[in-house]
């Protein structure tokens, strides 16, 4: 008989070691389900599963983590999804510095949904760790069991993922997920939010993608679809003149009821930055599919010099903008920033003019 499955080990009661697995009761099996375990709406998540919400960098990642982890916190819907109660989770992020999150949660928490019960709930179950730098595995291991240890939350949310790849993502990335992540989540029965990145666009269309292939868009291998049990991409329609975003539940959409306008079952909404606040707010199928019409920012490729040639400064890229497409300076800034920042497009470098200043150039990335 093979003993693949142990370590040889037993304990004190006769029983094998860590790595000992023994069958389900059927039982037990033959039991209908039951929520104890549930986190987000509909058993969408449980305890010792992942989820991971990823898109473009600077798309409001960030604010989207912060917003939903707030409500869920205060047990109420974030982004539309709802916990199946008020959840105790704890932040990790190296991103953005204290005064970053004081600008963050305080303009979250005025918006009227938080009540002053909401965010004495929001206070005593959202624990926003310090900003932690990035690192190895071991570090990422060390920190996720002394945060599950020491403060027993239900969930952890971790911005971003890419901080712990070492080298390779696409070779590292899964690793990480299935061999450092997985096994803390199973040994505390608590919940994991990633926050992750889409890799460098090339312009791919993904126009006739299916329903099940937008969970490989994110940045790594295969195992990155595989893994999480939820998934939900922010994708950018649109930046003028707000920031507007399909925001799509791209694997397990059928546990979260959404309908779309005409009442129908669907997998994706539109969001939008709130003009006043940081916030993302609701945004209309048709108001976000006229800003997409009128935005179409890559057509700016088009007056661009390929990368073989030397780029040209921003005010000729606003004369070419305005001669070609009769877009005002606003417009072509807004665009540059989305094919610099946001789908990898634009090459932007400096060089010093004869008076040592710097000088921004812009270039296509690709012919």
């Amino acid at each position: 008989m093979r003993d693949d499955w142990s370590d040889g080990t037993t304990g004190d009661d006769g029983k094998q070691g860590s790595n000992a697995v023994r069958p389900m009761a059927w039982d037990d099996l033959m039991k209908p389900p039951n929520n104890k375990n549930s986190l987000l709406e509909n058993r969408a998540l449980e305890r010792g599963q992942a989820m991971l919400v990823f898109g473009p960098s600077g798309i409001g990642k960030t604010i989207g983590q912060l917003q939903m982890c707030s409500s869920w916190a205060a047990g109420i819907a974030g982004l539309h999804i709802a916990p199946d109660h008020p959840l105790k989770i704890a932040i990790l992020q190296t991103e953005d510095s204290q005064d970053d999150m004081r600008e963050y949660c305080s303009s979250i928490l005025s918006q009227p949904c938080f009540t002053p019960e909401r965010i004495a709930l929001v206070k005593q179950n959202l624990l926003i760790m310090e900003p932690i730098p990035g690192g190895s595995l071991k570090h990422l291991e060390s920190l996720l069991n002394h945060v599950a240890v020491e403060f027993k939350p239900d969930l952890i949310s971790l911005n971003p993922l890419l901080a712990f790849c070492a080298a390779d993502y696409t070779r590292e990335l899964g690793a990480i997920l299935y061999q450092v992540i997985d096994p803390i989540i199973k040994t505390h029965q608590i919940g994991f939010q990633g926050v992750h990145h889409t890799p460098k666009t090339i312009r791919k269309d993904t126009s006739n993608l299916s329903a099940f292939d937008y969970q490989y868009l994110a940045a790594g291998d295969a195992r990155i679809a595989n893994w999480p049990r939820l998934s939900l991409q922010i994708d950018p329609v649109a930046a003028s003149p707000v920031l507007t975003a399909c925001f799509r539940i791209t694997k397990r959409w059928q546990r979260i009821r959404w309908l779309n306008e005409r009442g129908e079952p669907t997998r994706e909404r539109f969001i939008k930055h709130s003009a006043s606040t940081i916030w993302w707010d609701d945004a209309f199928a048709d108001e976000a599919e006229e800003a997409r019409a009128s935005e179409q920012p890559m057509k700016i490729l088009e007056i661009l010099p390929p990368p073989s040639e030397p780029g040209i400064i921003r005010d000729e890229v606003r004369i070419r903008v305005k001669n070609k497409f009769n877009a005002g300076r606003d417009k072509a800034d807004a665009w540059l920033n989305i094919g610099v920042h946001h789908t990898k497009m634009i090459d932007r470098y400096e060089e010093s003019t004869a008076n040592n200043r710097k000088m921004a150039l812009f270039r296509r990335i690709y012919e």
